[in-house]
């Protein structure tokens, strides 16, 4: 690692880099979303590559990078702009080309010896993002500064600073891979850049509609620690949220929403909670808390074009005083923030351009009490490839005053999530202790390392519910939900289940062959249940027969969960790629499905398949009367399909009580079905593959043939 004091950067003389070609020269008006006060700063973000030999030959990234942010302001030519203020503080952008800043720069480093010195809060920040004298205005400066510092090693680090008040996360993700792009030889973006702002203007006439607790003004009880004019106190920290520290604050939340909160969600509650215990604000104070939830996509309802750059998203505030926000569980917190994410729709965002409107665009409530959080972990930075292969990192560099970043970190081989803070140096020790206390695993978890212990425990999970259900005090068991089913396996690991199992087959055993004289013959399946007649009676007998079945759907389930986790575990252990490794948002395996809903999915798919048997059923007895058949069915055709009409009927109704999504999704897995039975076809008319079918198995077209020449005889 090398020391701050030894790196040295040159750095050249900054230019203006201008479109390639000739612009319009007109003046465009921003969204009254995007020129509200609390958006009127600057953003850091920090790009780090490797050098990649393999994919450039004695390329230059400076020039590289040079040449292609000229062709791409072609296309985002506002972005070569200056912002200039109207009246009632209304912002546009005029459109004169003057160009974005641009900085050539070289440093006596590699991208080893700085570490993680590039990860946030990036001290070395100012060598590889200098800010020139004049250029961090919010009016009449340049929109975009870009500073690209060559490495020893070959490789190179892309920082720049954004006026937020042009682009959102997504908006910057298209401009960069517009970029990235054209510097691997495109002639133009892949998806063009629509302006169009007047999409989330005010409405006319404005109206407020909704609740809107982030520009509320509040007096700030926080004992002055929290001043943001007193920058000098302020200190920045990263905190480091990996697979054990989402592991403990799940088993501190309720069970009703385990299976509906996100990693964000989780996350967010916690930093709410300890910010506030650390600042020591007055319990009577009313403390706030924001996310920035994106307003693209279907899931709000917000329809704006393929490429709008603009910022679309609110933030949306959650509001407790400091009193119970302390000293309730970390599930008071997290319904907070559920309720505050849900509030997010069109509607919400419309309100929003109204308010700024009507109240001279007012800046966000700037008191200690308040905190936003901005998720980038999906933003796409990490996937901008410039020719140089994937950044090895890639995000915001810093937390901004009461603005804190999730940027996606890997540690290691884990993937996690980085959260930069910033707070006054006392709140900060503090904060460090209450989310060292909140994150730290208590001593009686004997699982120690889950990582270690995950395929054991899902190997002994089905024996331990088999050994469950045969014993009578516990054929009751219930798993409330997925922690405690957790909890169960894990906690059998270390003491008892291992002996347990053992004990549940010897004594049974033992029992069985003391009782009744030893025939082997005898001894098939299900011959313990004629066994427990024996000893005690009929109503042993249904017992362990109703034990054994709970005993198949617990091996069952065991199974199910054990193959769900088999190409995660695969692909973390490098095995697979990285993609099979990825978790959901339920701390499952990659699936954007909910447990219920993974369940009725499975449910449909398997009812569809009855139906289809019911069909082939018919058909065959139909069409192949005189086939040789294992068992039959005495009633003939019509009693057959008599017989398959009602199981038919509560089918339909299973399918018909399916929700949208579920159809779709099962929907989606028939046709790959329908579709691959001709794809096999094809293989095998091309002979790709040797397919045979088995001697043992009924020729139906020969012994139908047969069965209507001895009729006809």
């Amino acid at each position: 690692m090398m020391p701050p004091s030894v790196l040295q950067v040159k750095r050249l003389q900054p230019e203006l880099i201008t479109p390639v070609k000739s612009t319009p020269q007109e003046t465009k008006f921003l969204s009254d979303i995007d020129d509200q006060e609390g958006l009127r700063f600057q953003v850091p973000i920090i790009m780090c590559y490797k050098d990649n030999p393999s994919l450039n030959k004695n390329r230059n990234p400076v020039k590289v990078i040079r040449e292609a942010l000229s062709r791409a302001l072609v296309y985002y030519y506002p972005l070569a702009g200056r912002l200039r203020e109207g009246p009632n503080r209304k912002l546009m952008v005029d459109c004169n080309g003057e160009g974005i800043l641009f900085v050539e720069a070289f440093a006596n480093v590699t991208l080893e010896q700085l570490g993680d010195k590039i990860l946030p809060l990036c001290p070395l920040l100012e060598e590889f993002l200098f800010n020139f004298p004049s250029s961090n205005g919010i009016i009449g400066c340049p929109l975009l500064l870009v500073q690209v510092t060559c490495l020893i090693c070959g490789g190179f680090i892309l920082a720049l600073r954004l006026n937020h008040t042009m682009c959102d996360a997504p908006g910057l993700l298209l401009f960069l891979t517009a970029i990235a792009e054209m510097a691997r030889g495109a002639h133009a973006p892949s998806i063009l850049p629509v302006w169009e702002r007047e999409l989330l203007f005010a409405r006319d006439p404005p109206r407020i509609t909704c609740a809107h607790h982030e520009y509320e003004d509040v007096i700030d009880h926080s004992d002055g620690l929290y001043a943001s004019s007193n920058q000098s106190n302020m200190v920045q920290r990263s905190f480091y949220f990996g697979a054990k520290e989402m592991r403990v604050l799940r088993k501190q939340i309720p069970p009703h929403l385990i299976s509906t909160c996100s990693t964000f969600d989780l996350i967010t509650a916690c930093l709410w909670k300890c910010r506030t215990l650390a600042l020591k604000i007055n319990p009577n104070q009313a403390v706030r808390f924001s996310c920035v939830v994106n307003a693209r996509g279907k899931h709000h309802n917000v329809r704006l074009p393929l490429g709008y750059y603009g910022n679309a998203f609110a933030f949306p505030a959650a509001v407790s005083k400091a009193e119970p926000l302390c000293k309730n569980p970390l599930g008071y917190a997290l319904e907070l923030v559920k309720k505050a994410k849900a509030t997010m729709n069109e509607e919400y965002l419309r309100s929003v351009a109204d308010l700024l409107v009507l109240r001279g665009r007012p800046q966000y409530s700037s008191t200690g009490s308040y905190f936003i959080v901005s998720d980038t972990t999906r933003a796409g930075f990490g996937d901008v490839n410039f020719g140089w292969g994937q950044p090895v990192f890639a995000g915001p560099a810093k937390a901004l005053d009461l603005i804190s970043f999730y940027v996606q970190h890997k540690n290691n081989t884990e993937d996690g999530i980085l959260v930069p803070m910033c707070l006054p140096f006392s709140a900060m020790e503090r904060f460090q202790e209450e989310l060292e206390r909140i994150t730290q695993e208590p001593k009686e978890d004997i699982c120690k390392n889950l990582r270690s212990t995950r395929i054991m425990s899902m190997i002994l999970q089905g024996e331990a519910l088999e050994m469950a259900s045969c014993k009578s005090t516990q054929c009751g068991l219930e798993f409330v939900s997925q922690h405690s089913l957790l909890e169960f396996q894990l906690l059998g690991l270390d003491k008892y289940t291992c002996w347990r199992v053992v004990l549940g087959y010897f004594f049974p055993l033992l029992m069985g062959t003391r009782a009744v004289p030893l025939d082997r013959e005898l001894w098939t399946n299900g011959y313990f249940s004629d066994i427990a007649k024996i000893i005690g009676g009929v109503w042993l007998r249904w017992w362990i027969q109703g034990a054994a079945a709970v005993s198949n759907m617990g091996m069952f389930v065991a199974e199910m969960s054990s193959d769900s986790f088999q190409l995660l575990g695969m692909a973390e252990q490098g095995m697979l790629p990285k993609f099979f490794g990825k978790r959901s948002r339920h701390g499952t395996s990659l699936s954007w499905l909910s447990f219920q809903e993974i369940v009725a999915e499975e449910n449909l798919l398997y009812c569809f398949g009855i139906i289809l048997e019911f069909i082939s059923f018919i058909r065959l007895r139909v069409k192949y009367p005189a086939t040789s058949r294992p068992y039959k069915i005495p009633v003939g055709t019509v009693g057959a399909i008599l017989m398959c009409i009602p199981p038919t009927i509560l089918i339909c109704v299973v399918l018909a009580l399916s929700t949208l999504k579920i159809v779709v999704v099962s929907l989606v897995a028939i046709l790959i079905g329908l579709v691959m039975q001709p794809c096999l076809t094809y293989v095998e008319r091309k002979r790709w593959m040797k397919f045979s079918v088995s001697a043992d198995l009924p020729d139906l077209h020969g012994a139908n043939q047969e069965g209507v020449g001895s009729i006809r005889h």
